[in-house]
């Protein structure tokens, strides 16, 4: 069956670019680990070391095995330098596509569930001396790759819980959290105190088996949003104030690591080993199309949320302005939009950054050198109402995004149930009893 992710020889070609100018051969053997159905490094037996040469009888190799692996392994090296920002600018710029995955995971999901319920069902215990069978046999030699499919499902679905939460508490306490916004009357702490409660509930008591690091941030989540909760309930505008300062320093700092934590997962995931698993070939091709896609919304999301990075970095700026204001939204707003740019619709880009650019573009004349015929004036005031603008459409479009990756591992987390079965019927010692 077709693959969701299609390239055309000349967006191949773009990618093999971007991906030889900053990856290394390392890189690309990882990466290669990762590809299912991909013959070993040792067997391609490469020997060059000039990334542009490698790169070119890599993917020539593989497209002699299969058509689709060219395509995947240039995914899977991307993945692999996705936190080079000139990686990401260079996508973000020439192939904007490929952060702009398909939604829904429900066809995929509903394939491997019932493949996996129908292996499950054959392993029902059988009658002393009866021999297991093969299907008992080869779920034992993989017992290992299914383990780590299950572990890294319920890993995912922690992370995700810690992140949705802090999200949440960004969003919805966006007119106390945001240092441009405008608090009215409506704009209750009440709000602010019901998003903190959540935050409080995923990181005072976060689940076993989480990295080190994001079991330091979660504490350090959970200490802050207490500290904010008191504050906020004591109804002093002074400590409201605090309060809120410090949840913009935690909201700056502990999302990119979430999201880092979560991309790595994804990227350990043991797709190949999960291939494997199926022995009917849509099958085994829908588990790769569902990782591959997978993969590409996670890139989505990180690319989010280096550009939400942005955007809290543009608002301080705006909020507090230094002597050289323009120097730093020179070197904060290009590379924010051109990610934005990359990810909104060609409508709310038009919109929301095109009025930014040209509020800025006419504030910098307006104080430094005429305007031109008809040119109205913008004041520091008219820039941030601009940027007020893009700001709400990218946190209103970042939360779709958001929502619909929580939907899609929402269903995906339908997988646990099959696969545990399986491992209670093939347990430890299972190659005792083949």
């Amino acid at each position: 069956m077709p693959m969701t992710l299609s390239l055309s020889p000349d967006d191949s070609e773009v990618l093999r670019k971007i991906v030889a100018e900053r990856c290394t051969p390392d890189d690309c053997k990882e990466a290669l680990k990762r590809v299912p159905g991909a013959p070993s490094w040792n067997r391609i037996a490469l020997t060059s070391v000039d990334m542009d040469v490698l790169s070119q009888q890599l993917l020539q190799k593989l497209r002699l095995e299969q058509a689709y692996l060219p395509t995947s392994l240039l995914l899977r090296i991307m993945e692999q330098a996705w936190q080079l920002e000139d990686v990401r600018f260079g996508i973000s710029e020439k192939l904007p596509s490929l952060v702009r995955p398909p939604r829904g995971v429900a066809t995929w999901v509903k394939t491997l569930t019932e493949a996996l319920t129908a292996m499950q069902d054959k392993l029902w215990p059988w009658p002393p001396g009866t021999p297991a069978g093969a299907l008992f046999a080869r779920l034992c030699k993989e017992r290992g790759e299914l383990q780590k499919v299950v572990d890294a499902l319920k890993l995912f679905a922690a992370l995700k819980s810690i992140h949705d939460a802090l999200h949440s508490l960004q969003v919805e306490g966006a007119k106390w959290l945001d240092a441009l916004a405008k608090r009215d009357g409506d704009a209750t702490v009440a709000t602010l105190i019901l998003a903190l409660s959540r935050v409080i509930k995923t990181t005072t008591a976060p689940p076993d088996k989480l990295p080190s690091d994001i079991g330091e941030s979660c504490a350090r989540c959970s200490k802050t949003s207490m500290d904010a909760d008191r504050l906020l309930r004591g109804g002093k505008a002074d400590e409201i104030a605090f309060a809120c300062a410090k949840l913009r320093q935690m909201l700056m700092r502990e999302p990119p690591l979430i999201d880092a934590a979560m991309f790595s997962v994804s990227r350990e995931f043991p797709l190949v080993g999960f291939c494997t698993l199926f022995e009917d070939a849509p099958v085994r091709e829908a588990a790769f199309d569902l990782g591959d896609t997978l993969r590409r919304r996670l890139m989505e999301h990180a690319l989010w949320q280096a550009a939400d990075q942005g955007l809290y970095e543009i608002e301080q700026v705006l909020a507090h302005p230094p002597d050289n204001l323009l120097g730093e939204l020179v070197d904060r707003v290009p590379w924010t939009t051109l990610y934005l740019e990359a990810l909104f619709d060609g409508a709310t880009s038009d919109r929301a950054i095109g009025g930014l650019n040209t509020t800025i573009r006419s504030y910098v004349l307006s104080t430094d050198g005429p305007l031109p015929a008809g040119a109205a004036p913008a004041s520091l005031e008219a820039v941030r109402a601009a940027f007020a603008e893009l700001l709400g459409a990218a946190r209103s479009a970042f939360l779709d995004a958001d929502r619909a990756l929580k939907d899609d591992f929402s269903q995906l987390l339908a997988l646990q149930q099959p696969l545990t079965g399986i491992l209670d019927r093939v347990r430890p010692g299972c190659e005792f009893f083949k």
